[in-house]
């Protein structure tokens, strides 16, 4: 009878170990720092030279981001102030990825969907709701972000605007919007 005998290197796990231990306490230390857990963030970040001031800058325009954002949908300051804060955020979202709290994520898609579904808004301008759609689409895409129980959007609002906007007898394509464009944000 031949027995085999494995020799286990266990040295290789408990320096893995170690690491993993290292780097969950310096995610727990950034998390404290910054105030919340970050969602997901662009990998590459980490590499930059200047990545210690990384967080402290994404803080800071994301907060001033959130704050203006909804400044302007509540004042119904929409040109400017909505379409200048939209295009930032896209910029924050390109050049961080999400990194902001669940919370507020849940809260910017529910104060854009109902900026998007607010029927006077599909009357006035219906490029807004261009813009709009596209950083609602953003916001929306990444599903392993949010859960079932974290949001919950009615459809009935959304199917009214596009109703209203793609099959109304009263548009006479007077709008410099393609009809495209709009079938794919509202759809």
């Amino acid at each position: 009878m031949i027995v085999a005998v494995e020799v286990v290197d266990n040295s290789d796990l408990e320096e893995n170990s170690a690491a993993d231990g290292e780097d969950q306490e310096r995610k727990r230390q950034r998390e404290l720092q910054l105030g919340f857990k970050p969602q997901k963030e662009l990998l590459y970040n980490q590499l930059l030279p200047y990545n210690e001031t990384l967080d402290n800058e994404a803080k800071a325009w994301y907060g001033d981001i959130k704050a203006n954002l909804s400044k302007a949908l509540a004042l119904r300051e929409l040109r400017p102030g909505f379409i200048t804060w939209a295009s930032r955020f896209h910029s924050f979202h390109r050049l961080y990825g999400f990194c902001f709290p669940k919370g507020d994520h849940v809260a910017l898609i529910n104060m854009l969907y109902e900026f998007v579904t607010d029927p006077d808004i599909a009357d006035r301008d219906p490029s807004l709701l261009e813009k709009a759609g596209n950083v609602l689409i953003k916001l929306l895409k990444r599903r392993e972000l949010l859960e079932p129980s974290d949001l919950a959007l009615e459809w009935r609002p959304l199917y009214v605007v596009y109703e209203k906007l793609l099959y109304s007898p009263y548009n006479f394509g007077m709008f410099r919007i393609r009809r495209e464009n709009i079938e794919g944000l509202l759809r």
